[in-house]
């Protein structure tokens, strides 16, 4: 039987434990923000943002090294940021870059978490954004010995003929020197790597195809351009719940099907005309099992060589008359 003794203690505890579920999420709010303190307290001095997502709305999610420059007038070249607790140090020249990632590499030199370009759109296995482990080791020396210096002695004939087709085409069609040059070296990029042949106007959906993988990671990776690199929990989130990951995982699945179709197409060349070992690939194909790769892994290995190396020379053409 229950007494009214009991419900009086029953009436107690309520309010008590009312209070304790109220405290509970106001502690674990006051434990979060002390800590992001603590951790932003011996960053340089940056601008001041809003109390929990600090500066994200003051970063544009486009071409956002323009308030980098603003900010870098008042703050100097070292300044921090906070992204809703995330804290990001921008290096605004390039002798302080070089000087804490080169010379001191050893300190500061590693590659933050980004979740969107680097673990979602490149499936974990895009070298510039894979996660220091057994898989970074295994691209990076996949890498350095099929382009170190001893490897760059083959590409040499190929680098003098399409410099050579970009000044006959330059001198039969001067004002489009800019779609010259971006031809020029994306073919030199795509015989390096892949080993085909020089590509012509009739080949542009090849160079606008690299051009959109570049430019769809670049945005990715702009910091505060998606919620998930400030909230890295939200990779969990289920597919029906996200869009932004069930896109980003499709890019990523119909992306490596057309890296992998270019490397099949080079082991096909290969069973048909005898060994060849001119390109980066054709080289890739004899090592891959002994360097632990993937048929995916080199896959994207090989596609995101050819799309940095096309796209960082191509991205500022205007630069090359100069060197003329």
């Amino acid at each position: 039987m229950t007494s009214v003794t009991d419900f009086r203690v029953f009436n107690l505890l309520i309010p008590s434990m009312g209070l304790r579920v109220l405290w509970l999420p106001a502690l674990a709010v006051a434990f979060w923000l002390w800590n992001s303190y603590r951790r932003f307290r011996a960053l340089p001095p940056g601008p001041r943002g809003l109390p929990i997502i600090g500066n994200v709305l003051q970063l544009p999610t486009k071409m956002p090294w323009f308030r980098f420059t603003e900010w870098a007038e008042e703050y100097g070249p070292i300044f921090s940021l906070n992204l809703a607790g995330q804290p990001v140090v921008v290096l605004n020249t390039f002798g302080v870059a070089n000087d804490l990632l080169d010379k001191r590499s050893a300190i500061y030199s590693d590659r933050p978490r980004i979740v969107m370009a680097g673990e979602i759109l490149t499936g974990g296995i895009a070298l510039p954004f894979a996660a220091y482990g057994n898989t970074w080791r295994n691209l990076r020396r996949a890498a350095h010995e099929g382009l170190g210096p001893r490897a760059l002695d083959r590409f040499q004939d190929i680098q003098c003929r399409e410099a050579t087709f970009a000044v006959l085409d330059m001198l039969e069609d001067s004002c489009r020197w800019e779609n010259h040059l971006r031809r020029a070296t994306a073919a030199t990029i795509l015989s390096a790597v892949y080993g085909w042949p020089s590509i012509t106007d009739k080949d542009d959906h090849i160079v606008e195809q690299v051009r959109g993988v570049a430019h769809r990671i670049t945005e990715a990776v702009a910091p505060g351009a998606f919620l998930v690199d400030i909230f890295p929990i939200l990779k969990h989130a289920p597919l029906w719940a996200a869009k932004w990951k069930r896109d980003g995982l499709d890019w990523f699945r119909r992306q490596s099907e057309i890296f992998e179709g270019f490397n099949k197409r080079v082991e096909e060349k290969m069973d048909l005309a005898g060994e060849d070992a001119h390109s980066f690939v054709s080289a890739l194909v004899e090592t891959r099992q002994r360097h632990k790769l993937t048929d995916t892994e080199a896959a994207w290995l090989a596609g995101i060589l050819f799309t940095a190396g096309a796209e960082t020379v191509s991205d500022n053409p205007s630069t090359s008359p100069w060197t003329f």
